[in-house]
């Protein structure tokens, strides 16, 4: 993706408990103006 002239990528990966219950993501991103971030999240399905 690029926005005011800077492109960028982003990688992420999820996964799922062995009882379905507790998932679990992260991702990491980067610019070409060496920026860089994370995200992690965490959620519970009942």
């Amino acid at each position: 993706a690029s926005y005011d002239k800077a492109s960028s990528m982003a990688v992420g990966l999820s996964s799922i408990s062995d009882n379905g219950k507790w998932i679990i993501k992260g991702n990491i991103n980067a610019n070409t103006e060496k920026k860089f971030g994370i995200g992690v999240g965490v959620g519970y399905q009942w």
